[in-house]
């Protein structure tokens, strides 16, 4: 039981107003929203015409609804309508408009000179004028995007300062190149509300309605050139036949990733590699896959890439440690390897220990990085994922920020707008020389610094040939074939000298520059000493530990194939030449051989010789494309065999190695057949990585696989995220297949300080069908709380007028509060002058709210002041970011003990992630000032006045003080019923379960956002029933079949059952045949209409629509509807009555004017001169001018009138009136009885002719 008081009959809600006189209907409606200032439509229908002498400015008032500011404007008057023109028209900035109709002696009168009994006043909120902003991102505001990253565009809508607009509700659609559109509903919040709060998802996705690539909804990011985006917002809830529309006009162009030296490309590829320094040994394991994943995630992040793909080794490189200028020389040599390997960069991992003994660094952390040239980096094992692509920046030319930087764009990772001049989430720049040990949380990049790599890495004319400070690279691969060399100028007791490392002749495809200037140069000479190619530089030169000057190198040249010396020169003079050998070494691959399958670790062999003798040292590569592409797997090797863990490598049937064999000069190469790789299914990574601290709780979670993967097998149930007791964190899936990683956006934050488990069920697989070996874990902790609290709810409302003196002063918080922080110090209530009201302050830790509990009544008719300070602070101890201030106007009453506080909100979820809305929730802000059970229920109707469902709290245990209580209603509910929103949470009460003579009922509550009906989620619908008109005699077999609108998720037409289940007037002969077709036979000489409701059932579902039959002598315009799956027609009412009949009945039946009376219930359709009696029950019993008979009339056409279910029961009422009436008169008992039951009814009838409801 509900405890509801409400009188049933069905659960009709009938609603009344007062006396003779009153009025019927008001546009704008009461409560709407959005109305435009220009034609805001303000007028009243009364129930009788109108006496013009009595409509004036002073007794039909326009004014604002806080302040005193009266609207002029013209005022006309229709018969029964008072029309208001504002002139000029209402202010463009958003107000809250209030209609006021004076009534009583002075008031607005009736042409009989009837009063209305008391003034009507109705309010209705303006649009304000809206500024439209589009502003694409990817990284950065405003600057061009990059082909194929993901991006954002957000489109922003703001207005004028001084509105009462707080939350427009608008549509907003963005055209790209005047072509594809995309649409999405959406909330936006006045920017600058010192005085009131902003949700905090608003604030975070940067205070717009965003459309995001990952959703297909920016697709310009695929076509590389200047594109068009144009932006509409139309504030919804409009009711013009044209809605007043923003607009705004973009243009950005998309850059194709391109770097100079490696040719055209999609993919920035580095090389993450331990190297055999500070006591790791060659050829051990150091584990870098957490470090590298990390560095590369946040590489691709903040970088104009879109596309990074890491090659991370995990075996030690041996290099040698030199014993003087050693991070140098280290750098300059990790640079030399890439020139067996298409990386945009080779990054050395070593031993934090060593590489801060190196540099000699005092109490600096041991993750600072030492050095860097153009193609390598060192950085320590702890350096945390910003510091590789901090010393990438430098790469690409960055030098350090300034001191103070702005950092304004998007994070897409965490759905976050970045301004750290209004958060300080992210504060630090990457490229701040002071990064050293900050977390990636709070980093991200300057405007300056990314339009600088924008064009580095998206321009053709940056070639990316620069000398750096640390060492000097002259060149990167080259097309054809390239000579590389690399070594070391060196100035020791006065003397110049070169030596060389390595030579190497090998095939390369990109572009090398040549030619230059300096004082040094690199010759390529024939056997006579002739220069085949030159390049010139200048050295840059560091003194060593040892005193002397040092100056490594690594450079390329074009080769020509009579080339016999390599010679470096200082201006004429020779310091280094170097001859080659008379032999090419040779070279053959042993194993894995052509055709072999191979899987685990594997034995690469091969046999090599030299003719001339020399000492030879290999470089192993491997193909996973059949040798369009390599990586280097191991440099500098001297043994013929390596072990080779193919677990690492890409599953496919196209892998090939090729083996580098290098006698000091020449250089000739082996590649082997291609073979096939089998490994079961791997994750490579995850993003957080395992054991991962601190980390944010708007995460993305990231799996990075070693495969392409099959993508049906990527879903919300085999890639998982569960908390620490294993409930799983609803959330979607993406899986790029460019990338090879699945994205898991989470639905909601994760919770602070808490540990999460990220689980790959072994369902997944590759393309080649090949599932997970077993499943994969990576657990995580989160970070703690960093974000401010804020306030979700005040009460009473800001603004809002009539609050009773005895009321509660509360806020409600998002998150749990420090109760310690919350005092009368913190939290104050002062009156207009300035004086503070007296009071006490507490905290409710279960509902998040603190109340002012005034120690006496507050003044009467008062403009009040709240203030909430920044000192107040959350659980973890973030402040309040500022002082949260509000205000209200008490009335003159007190509560009862319970009221509703006019805070309300809706809301709807998608509770399985298919894209439509399970349900819809209204919340309702409640007040009470003692402990006890209370229920709260209201319906929800459309906007035709038609229920759509009913909904209860049920019994529900509250203290006291200030709540808010959620109405659910089902999709089912909504989606069958077939009417766009808004919708309006009617009848709304409110009681104490054990007292109910306490209770508080709304009419008209809450008006919803206007949600599109086919949003919702719905297993039947029924929809669409096409409205019948028929002549006199006529007759329509199978006018429709009922399948064609009807559709379940599940069943067949076949499994659905149909009935009809109201038919107001049976004479119009409507049914339903065996086939599901509507066969209508009117009885002869009917003339009316009748509503039908026909109800489909399927599977425990059941959905309804109406149509309407009408059978009328009056022409009608028949056009065509096309019903899916038939060719009916359907005919439909001609909305203009003629010259002869001009009064237009509503029904389809229109009326001369010497007989202007429609006909209602059995002679509905016909006129008459008079208003025309019928038989009524109520009148043999009382009498025809009886007032108990005039009261039932009035309740009648005042109330019942005005509803569908309202006027279902008249038409029962006079349909059965003859056979009623013939029984009272030959039946005296049941006459008694009938006659006190009426009587029993008269006082609820009374009451809802003046203003109350029953149901």
């Amino acid at each position: 039981s509900t405890g509801c008081w409400c009188v049933g009959i069905g659960y009709v809600a009938l609603r009344g107003k007062v006396g003779n006189f009153q009025v019927k209907s008001v546009t704008p409606q009461n409560k709407a929203e959005c109305v435009d200032w220009e034609n805001p439509g303000i007028a009243a229908k009364f129930s009788a015409e109108v006496d013009p002498a009595t409509v004036t400015s002073s007794t039909f008032t326009v004014t604002a609804r806080y302040g005193t500011t009266t609207y002029s404007g013209n005022l006309s008057i229709d018969g029964s309508t008072i029309n208001f023109t504002p002139n000029p028209t209402l202010p463009d900035r958003g107000i809250e408009i209030k209609v006021t109709i004076k009534g009583g002696q002075n008031g607005v009168k009736a042409k009989s000179g009837a009063q209305l009994p008391a003034d009507y006043t109705w309010t209705f909120m303006t649009m304000p004028k809206i500024k439209v902003e589009i502003i694409p991102e990817q990284v950065v505001e405003g600057v061009n995007l990059v082909h194929n990253k993901s991006a954002v565009v957000r489109v922003r809508a703001t207005w004028d300062d001084f509105s009462d607009v707080v939350k427009l509700p608008a549509k907003v659609s963005i055209t790209y190149d005047s072509s594809e559109t995309f649409t999405k509903e959406k909330f936006f919040y006045y920017i600058d509300l010192p005085l009131k709060s902003i949700p905090n998802d608003y604030k975070k996705h940067g205070k717009s309605a965003n459309f995001y690539s990952s959703r297909g909804e920016v697709p310009i990011i695929a076509t590389p050139g200047s594109h068009t985006i144009h932006a509409v917002v139309e504030p919804a809830g409009q009711t013009a036949t044209t809605p007043k529309t923003f607009e705004a006009d973009a243009s950005v162009s998309v850059n194709q990733f391109w770097i100079g030296y490696t040719s055209q490309t999609v993919n920035f590829r580095t090389r993450y590699v331990p190297l055999s320094l500070g006591g790791w040994t060659a050829g051990s394991t150091q584990d870098i896959t957490n470090l590298a994943t990390g560095s590369d995630n946040f590489l691709r992040k903040v970088y104009p890439l879109a596309k990074t793909t890491p090659r991370i080794d995990t075996t030690v490189m041996d290099i040698s440690e030199p014993w003087v200028l050693k991070v140098k020389r280290i750098l300059k040599n990790l640079a030399a390897t890439n020139r067996l390997g298409p990386y945009n960069v080779v990054v050395g991992v070593v031993p934090a220990s060593w590489l801060s003994a190196q540099v000699g660094a005092v109490g600096v952390q041991a993750n600072f990085v030492a050095g860097i040239t153009t193609y390598a980096a060192l950085i320590a094992d702890t350096a945390g994922s910003v510091i590789a692509p901090h010393e990438i920046g430098h790469v690409f030319g960055l030098e350090h920020d300034p001191a103070t930087y702005s950092l304004l764009g998007y994070d897409l990772s965490r759905d976050t707008a970045v301004d750290n001049s209004v958060s300080k989430i992210y504060s630090f720049s990457v490229m701040d020389e002071n990064i050293a040990g900050v977390g990636e949380t709070t980093v991200w990049i300057t405007k300056s610094a990314y339009q600088e790599l924008l064009g580095e890495l998206t321009s053709r004319a940056q070639k990316h040939r620069r000398d750096t400070r640390e060492a000097l690279v002259l060149s990167g691969n080259a097309s054809g074939t390239v000579v590389y060399v690399s070594g070391e100028i060196s100035i020791a007791g006065g003397s110049e000298s070169a030596s060389v490392d390595s030579i190497d002749i090998l095939s390369a495809n990109a572009e090398i520059a040549t030619g230059g200037s300096g004082t040094h140069s690199i010759e390529l000479q024939n056997s006579s000493g002739t220069a085949l190619s030159t390049i010139t530089f200048t050295p840059e030169f560091e003194t060593a530990e040892d005193g002397n000057k040092y100056a490594p190198f690594v450079a390329g040249l074009p080769y020509e194939t009579s080339g016999e010396k390599i010679v470096i020169k200082h201006g004429a003079t020779n310091l280094k030449t170097i001859t080659r050998s008379a032999h090419d070494p040779v070279v053959s691959i042993v194993s894995p051989s052509s055709g072999q399958s191979v899987s685990g670790s594997v034995n690469v062999s091969w046999s090599a010789s030299d003719a001339d003798g020399d000492t030879l040292t290999f470089s192993l590569l491997y193909s996973a494309d059949g040798g369009n592409t390599w990586d280097l797997i191991a440099p500098g090797l001297t043994s013929t065999t390596y072990n080779l863990n193919t677990a690492a490598l890409p599953n496919n049937a196209q892998s090939k190695i090729k083996v580098i064999a290098n006698d000091g000069f020449n250089t000739v190469e082996a590649v082997s057949g291609s073979f096939t790789t089998a490994n079961p299914c791997s994750v490579l990574a995850t993003v957080p990585a395992n054991g991962a601290t601190a980390v944010p709780v708007d995460q993305q979670i990231i799996v990075r696989f070693r495969d392409a993967m099959d993508r049906s097998s990527i879903t919300t149930t085999a890639i998982t995220l569960q908390d620490a007791v294993g409930n799983i964190v609803k959330g979607t899936v993406l899986y790029d297949n460019e990338t090879l990683e699945a994205t898991l956006n989470p639905s909601s934050n994760l919770k602070p300080l808490s540990a999460y488990t990220i689980r790959v069920a072994t369902s997944v697989k590759n393309v080649a069908g090949a599932f997970l070996g077993a499943e994969y874990n990576a657990s995580f902790t989160t970070a703690a709380d960093s974000s401010e609290p804020s306030i979700a709810v005040a009460s009473p409302p800001d603004g809002s007028d009539g609050a009773p003196i005895n009321t509660l002063v509360c806020v409600t918080f998002d998150e749990a509060m420090d109760p310690a922080s919350i005092s009368n110090d913190t939290f104050k209530v002062s009156s207009s002058d300035g004086s503070s009201a007296a009071g006490t302050v507490s905290y409710d830790a279960s509902t998040q709210t603190a109340c002012f509990t005034p120690s006496s009544n507050l003044s009467a008719l008062t403009q009040y002041a709240a203030t909430v300070s920044s000192q107040v602070k959350d659980a973890a101890g973030n402040a309040l970011g500022a002082d949260f201030k509000w205000s209200f106007k008490t009335g003159s009453e007190t509560s009862s003990g319970l009221r509703l506080t006019g805070n309300y909100d809706d809301s709807v979820e998608d509770l399985d992630g298919d894209g439509l809305w399970d349900k819809l929730t209204i919340t309702v802000g409640v007040e009470v000032l003692s402990s006890s059970s209370f229920n709260l229920n209201g319906r929800l109707i459309d906007s035709n006045g038609e229920e759509i469902s009913w909904a209860t709290t049920e019994n529900t245990s509250l203290g006291a003080g200030v709540h808010t209580l959620c109405l659910s209603f089902t999709s089912d509910d909504i989606r069958s019923h077939g009417v766009n929103g808004p919708y309006t949470l009617a009848d709304l009460q409110f009681y104490d379960v054990y007292d109910t003579s306490r209770y508080v009922w709304e009419s008209e509550a809450y008006n919803t956002y206007p949600y599109n009906v086919l949003k919702f989620n719905a297993t039947l619908t029924l929809t669409g029933l096409p409205d019948i008109y028929l002549l006199p005699g006529q007759t329509k077999d199978n006018a429709f079949n009922l399948n064609d609108f009807a559709n379940h998720k599940t069943l067949s037409d076949a499994q659905l059952t149909y009935e009809i289940e109201i038919n107001t007037d049976p004479r119009s002969g409507v049914s339903i045949d065996s086939g599901n077709f509507i066969d209508i036979n009117p009885q002869a000489e009917w003339l009316g209409y009748s509503d039908v409701t026909v109800k489909a059932t399927g599977g425990g579902f059941t959905a309804r629509d109406t149509f309407r039959v009408t059978v009328s002598e009056t022409p009608v315009t028949t056009t065509t509807t096309t019903i899916p799956g038939s060719s009916t027609t359907t005919t439909t009412a001609s909305s203009e009555c003629t010259e002869d009949y001009p009064i237009d009945c509503g029904n389809g039946y229109c009326c001369p004017e010497d007989y202007p009376y429609c006909g209602t219930g059995l002679r509905r359709g016909k006129c008459f001169s008079e208003e025309p009696s019928t038989p009524c029950p109520a009148s043999q019993l009382f009498g025809e001018q009886s007032p108990e008979t005039s009261l039932l009339r009035e309740f009648r056409d005042s109330v019942l009138m005005e509803s569908a279910e309202g006027r279902l029961l008249i038409e029962a009422y006079y349909r059965n009136a003859d056979e009623i009436t013939t029984i009272i008169k030959n039946n005296t008992s049941i006459r008694k009885k009938l006659t006190q039951a009426i009587l029993n009814l008269l006082p609820p009838v009374n009451k809802a002719l003046v203003g109350f409801s029953f149901t």
